[in-house]
């Protein structure tokens, strides 16, 4: 986006927080693993 990271991070992280982040990857694996088992079960 033509900005370094440390901008980046300085900018966004007032709107998203380390709990923000945590439960966003919770789900991410959530669903991950519900199409892991979906792909297993239809081979």
């Amino acid at each position: 986006m033509g900005h370094s990271v440390q901008t980046h991070l300085a900018a966004y992280s007032r709107w998203c927080g380390d709990d923000m982040v945590d439960d966003a990857f919770a789900k991410a694996e959530q669903r991950l693993a519900h199409g892991q088992r979906a792909q297993s079960s239809a081979a």
